[in-house]
Order: C-alpha cells, then sequence, then structure tokens
C-alpha cells in the first residue's frame, strides 16, 4: 500500500517537473523493495564517529579521526569488496582498489563534484541488508559538510547522534536535535567518551540527570540515551552493551522502522514539493510578495479599508484641523479667570474713576483726579495682562503645537510663528469695553468685566488668523504627499491581498493534500504496531485520531472495582465501620479545632445509614452538565439528586480520610490512657 501511494506521488512529481523530490522519492521506494536497514551516524567533529563505527564493523576500517574537509557520505554495508563514488554530473565510478583508503579521502575531498562514498566489504559483523552511514561533522565551517549530512538523513531509519562528554550542551548539538525534531526525526543521544569522566568533581548520576534536564529544559526529544566509551570497555558505567543490544533489537524488527522511515520521507517530500509548487505558482502568478508574519487576506482587507477611509478623510484635513482649534479655544477661554476677584476689584476702582461726579478733593483736585484714574486704568490693565499670559497664551500656544504634530505639520517658521504670538492689553482696550451711560452699579461691574473678555477674545482671534492660515496652507501640500502615498499602498495592498489569497487558496489545496496523505499512511502504520508495547522508534507518523461513542455503567464499575475497597487497618463490616464512625466523632469533639470535621463526619455517617450516595455535576457555563446529567437519569430533570443503592464495600471509602482521622484520634486516647 504505501509502496503505490510512494510511486503515485514520484509519477506526479516527475509529470509536475518537480525532478528532485522524484528522484528522493525513487530512492525510497528503492530502499523499500530492498528492505535496507539504515542507520546514521552523525554529531560535531572528533565526537567518535568513526571509532563507534570500526567497533560496529569490528574491524579499523575507517580512519580513527574523521577528515575534518569531508564534504560527502560515506556508506558502509556487507558485501563483496567494492569502493564506489558518486558524481553531481559524472557516472558512477569504482576504484581499482577497494581497500584504498587514501584514495578514499581524495575524493570526500571534493564537496563540488562528489556526492556519496559507497563501501562494501566481506569482513565486517554488521548483517546483510544494514547500512552504516558515516557523515561529516554538523559543526563544519563549509556549508556543503552540513547539506550533505542533513540530506542523507532523511532515508536512515535510526539516527545515532554521538556528543563529546565536554560538549553535551553545547549550542551547536541543541541547536542540530532541534533542527531533527523539527523534521519529525528523533534521534539516539549517544553521548560518547565517558572515559574522561572524572567521579570525584560529579557524580555520574548527577551528570546523567544533567544531560535529562537539558534536554528537557530545551524540549528536545530523543529515543533514548546512551553513555560511552570506546576506549574503555571496562568501565562499569560503560554502557556500550545496552547500546548494542539496542541495535540489535532495531534490526530484528527492522520491517516496522523502514516502514516508518518511508512514510515520513514520503511526507517530508510532499511538503518540500508543496513549496516547490509555491514557488512556481508565484513567479507564474507574479506572487513575488515577502510574507510579514501574521498577515493575510483577512489582515490586508482591513487595512485597505483603513487606507480607503484615511483617503476620504483628507480632503476634509483643513476644515477639521481649524474646527478643533476652534473648541480648543472655547474651551481655554471658557476655563480661563481672566477677571478673578482682585481684578473685579480693579475694575470697579477703574469705572468709578471713570464717573463724572468722581473727583479727588483737596489741593490740586483736578491733577489729582486724573493721575488717580490713570493709575487705576494702569493697575486694571496690568492685572489682565498678566492673567492673560498664564491662563490664555500659555495653553494656546501649547495646543498649536500640539495641532502641528498630530497633523505632522513640519515647519520651522510656522513654529515660530507660534512662539511670537503676542496678544498685549492696552488702555484702548481697556476702555472699548465701557458703556457710556451706564449707572455704576455692581451689575455694571460683571457686565463691564464680560464685554472685556469678549474684547480680549476678538483680538486673540486675529492674531491667530494668519497663524491658522499658515497652517492650512503647508496641510494643503502634506495632503496632497500623503494622497499621492496612499494612492500607491492602495496599489501594492491590494496586489498583496490578491497575492495572499491566491496562496490561501494554495494552502487549502496543499493542507488537504497532506492530510489526506497523512490518513492514508495512518492506516498502514497503525497495522503494523505492537499490541503489547509501543516501539522506540526514531520517526513517527501521528496517527488520525478516531473519535468513538462510550458508555459507562455506574453499578457495574463500583462492583468490580476492587481498588476503592476500605483501606487496610479499617473494619470491613459495616455496622462495626459505622461504631468505629460513631466513637471517632464523639472522641474529637474534645479538639475544638476538629469541630467542622466532626460535624461533617456525622453528615457522611447519615448519609452511610441510609445507604446513599450524591454525585455532584461541576463545571464552567455551558459545559455540558445538564445535558451528562440527562443522559444518565434517561431524561429526567438534571436538579434532581442522583441517588442509587451503593455495596458496602465502596461506601467506606469515602470516609477514608475521615476513618484515618478517627483512628489518629483513638492512638491520641490510647496514649493518654497509658
Amino acid at each position: 500500500m504505501l509502496q503505490e501511494i510512494g510511486e503515485e506521488l514520484a509519477e506526479q512529481w516527475k509529470a509536475a517537473g518537480d525532478i528532485e523530490n522524484s528522484k528522493k522519492a525513487e530512492r525510497l521506494l528503492v530502499k523499500m523493495k530492498e528492505n535496507k536497514w539504515k542507520v546514521a551516524f552523525c554529531g560535531h567533529f572528533s565526537a567518535g564517529k568513526s571509532t563507534m563505527i570500526n567497533h560496529l564493523l569490528g574491524k579499523d576500517l575507517l580512519p580513527s579521526h574523521p577528515i575534518p574537509t569531508s564534504a560527502n557520505i560515506v556508506e558502509i554495508k556487507k558485501g563483496n569488496h567494492e569502493a564506489r563514488v558518486t558524481f553531481k554530473e559524472k557516472s558512477p565510478v569504482l576504484l581499482e582498489d577497494p581497500t584504498d583508503l587514501q584514495a578514499i579521502k581524495e575524493y570526500c575531498k571534493d564537496g563540488d563534484e562528489v556526492t556519496e562514498v559507497s563501501i562494501a566489504t566481506p569482513a565486517t559483523s554488521i548483517p546483510a541488508n544494514v547500512i552504516i552511514m558515516d557523515t561529516p561533522g554538523i559543526d563544519s565551517t563549509d556549508k556543503a559538510h552540513r547539506l550533505a549530512a542533513e540530506a542523507k538523513l532523511d532515508e536512515a531509519d535510526l539516527i545515532l547522534y554521538l556528543m563529546d562528554y565536554h560538549h553535551v550542551e553545547s549550542k551547536e548539538n541543541m541547536a542540530f536535535i532541534k533542527e531533527l525534531n523539527e523534521r519529525y526525526m528523533y534521534p539516539v543521544a549517544v553521548i560518547s567518551q565517558i572515559d574522561k569522566h572524572n567521579e570525584a568533581e560529579l557524580s555520574f548520576k548527577s551528570f546523567k540527570k544533567k544531560v535529562a534536564s537539558t534536554l528537557a529544559r530545551q524540549s528536545l526529544v530523543t529515543s533514548g540515551t546512551f553513555f560511552i566509551s570506546s576506549f574503555s570497555p571496562e568501565l562499569e558505567i560503560n554502557e556500550w552493551k545496552l547500546l548494542q543490544e539496542e541495535l540489535s533489537s532495531r534490526v530484528t524488527n527492522k520491517e516496522k522502522d523502514i516502514t516508518q522511515t518511508a512514510a515520513l520521507g514520503f511526507y517530508r517530500l510532499l511538503e518540500k514539493h508543496i513549496a516547490w509548487e509555491q514557488s512556481n505558482a508565484e513567479e507564474k502568478e507574479g506572487l513575488t510578495f515577502t510574507w510579514e508574519k501574521g498577515v493575510s487576506s483577512f489582515s490586508l482587507n482591513k487595512k485597505l479599508e483603513k487606507m480607503e477611509e484615511r483617503m476620504k478623510a483628507l480632503p476634509l484635513l483643513e476644515d477639521e484641523m481649524e474646527r478643533e482649534l476652534l473648541r480648543a479655544f472655547d474651551h481655554i477661554f471658557s476655563n480661563a479667570k481672566l477677571t478673578p476677584y482682585h481684578t473685579r476689584n480693579a475694575a470697579r476702582s477703574y469705572l468709578e474713576s471713570r464717573q463724572g461726579s468722581f473727583k479727588v478733593r483737596g489741593l490740586f483736585s483736578r491733577r489729582k483726579t486724573k493721575s488717580e484714574q490713570k493709575e487705576r486704568l494702569e493697575a486694571l490693565t496690568h492685572s489682565v495682562q498678566e492673567n492673560v499670559r498664564a491662563y490664555i497664551e500659555i495653553h494656546l500656544k501649547q495646543k498649536l503645537q500640539d495641532l502641528l504634530r498630530v497633523y505632522r505639520i513640519d515647519d520651522i517658521d510656522i513654529e515660530q510663528e507660534i512662539q511670537n504670538i503676542d496678544v498685549p492689553i492696552t488702555s484702548e482696550v481697556i476702555r472699548k469695553a465701557e458703556r457710556k451711560g451706564a449707572l455704576f452699579t455692581q451689575d455694571y461691574v460683571l457686565t463691564y468685566c464680560r464685554l472685556l473678555v469678549s474684547e480680549v477674545r476678538l483680538l486673540f482671534k486675529e492674531a491667530l488668523h494668519p497663524v491658522i492660515g499658515r497652517m492650512k496652507q503647508n496641510l494643503e501640500e502634506q495632503k496632497k504627499k500623503e494622497q499621492e502615498s496612499l494612492k500607491r499602498q492602495i496599489v501594492i495592498t491590494e496586489e498583496k491581498r490578491r497575492m495572499a489569497a491566491k496562496a490561501e487558496e494554495y494552502q487549502t489545496a496543499w493542507r488537504k493534500r497532506i492530510t489526506s496523505y497523512i490518513d492514508r499512511v495512518s492506516d498502514i502504520t497503525e497495522e503494523e504496531k505492537e499490541e503489547e508495547k509501543p516501539s522506540k522508534a526514531a520517526f513517527k507518523i501521528n496517527a488520525k485520531e478516531q473519535r468513538k461513542g462510550f458508555s459507562v455503567n455506574i453499578g457495574s464499575m463500583a462492583e468490580h472495582d476492587d481498588s476503592r475497597s476500605c483501606l487496610s487497618g479499617a473494619p470491613g463490616n459495616l455496622s462495626e465501620q459505622l461504631r468505629w464512625i460513631e466513637e471517632g466523632a464523639g472522641i474529637i469533639s474534645a479538639f475544638e479545632g476538629l469541630t467542622l470535621v466532626r460535624k461533617r463526619l456525622l453528615e457522611r455517617l447519615e448519609r452511610l445509614k441510609e445507604d446513599s450516595f450524591q454525585v455532584a455535576l461541576f463545571g464552567a457555563f455551558s459545559a455540558g452538565k445538564s445535558s451528562f446529567a440527562n443522559t444518565f437519569l434517561a431524561g429526567s430533570t438534571s436538579r434532581s439528586r442522583l441517588t442509587q443503592q451503593r455495596p458496602a464495600s465502596t461506601i467506606s471509602c469515602l470516609l477514608m480520610i475521615k476513618i484515618r482521622m478517627v483512628q489518629y484520634a483513638l492512638r491520641i486516647k490510647q496514649k493518654k490512657t497509658c
């Protein structure tokens, strides 16, 4: 079945022009057909991969120190002597002397032309149809090294990731295991060179816990962890034999691993093919938009709506700004204290001096009267001027500055003009608010103050007029620029929305294809699962969740559930239990702190005598409590009390905590008696 799925995918991809993924699918098909089980060894440079492989082979086939410049995979299998070099462009070459390691090394250095070196040897302990892959160090500075190692891991049925004892927590190790996990690969972690461990510095048990904690802290998943030393097999902490047993067990059940590897391999290739299709579609459809996180056709549509609303609002900006300024102007004047108590007194004195009957008595009366009138005028003028500066000018200038920022008017000349706004309060302004012929009364003083405020208001309006004109002119220029910018943004965003909608159509179709693949493969992998215990396979396909209905018989569960029997040490006979509880309740009545416990114990005792129990349904609003209760009550009201007969052996379990407390109280009583 899986073979058919793989062949179908390979043919489809080849027909679509995706040659690279089609070839990879064909390689997986060949691997399945030949029933080959592959184990890949990876890790950083000098982690001990070659040494470990030599131990497994039973001979020193590989150099004890990996070649740091190698950019190729080395595959080793059992068979007649053969050394094959596979090139990127040329046909494969068989070496005349397949045991010439120096010649093999030279080919390994050529990462531009050579892709793989395969070695077959009869003198090895590995079983038939088992292939060992040695990969370059994952910390190689040559990108080709890393790509060569990662490309072959898709075919591996088991990945052994070796980490040097002193570099387990290195950033490279953690990052690589994370990458594997993201590709649904869960390697066996092998901590090598544990002969370097010093028990005096740190116990080996603590070291193992530290390794496990490091992996768990970073949410890294492995298929097991082994601690080995190839140089000191006699070490008690060496788990070399356990690792060999694990490998033997996996080889014995290799068919399952091969199927799971192929299933996941096709899945990964399907993802790559989808990405290839997307790239081609984007090029064909002109979908060259670089996607931002969280961008969708919906979010782009909202963005377009806002831009269109802004475009409609632009012609009204000048009027809107002027209205906002006038509202602020009215607000400032309505709250300004231009004529407080002392200013009104000054106005009263001034108005009094303006009366025809006002006269300063004594010598030189005329001159003294004019002098007094002048002083009172100056006093009122000064008071109003101070109030204007404190309550009008400061706030009005600040509001104008705020409007410049809100409407993004960046003009130094306008800012300077705002700062230079100055409305002087002159004697002419003071006299202009007077009303000729008015009688000098308190009401007239208040009326005069209101008229004086109106005069000041008119002066400020006249002073603001040229500033507002300049601001509107600048805003008009800014508006034209923004309109042009918005037009360009709308065109770009509309194109992005089109691309997003198209991409989402592709994604919906791709998700259906991937879901269909998982559904088909899940049935295959489910059939091959062992019934007694799940395998620690390095690769897994999550089976499709199947939800089935179920029913529960409470009475049946209670009758057959031995785990709910009474506690050891408590009497098994119901009447004897009742006697114990009654006696215990009487004993704990002497303890003030146990009053509430005694009350609840007596309530439970009463229910026990009635041989009934309650089931409480607890949950959030609309969680389905009523429906659940109706199911058990066969349609009766869910608010009814659910009661039924219960076996005596299980009733006592509801009182287990209370019985323990009674026993404890009895022990206290016995100690006191002694």
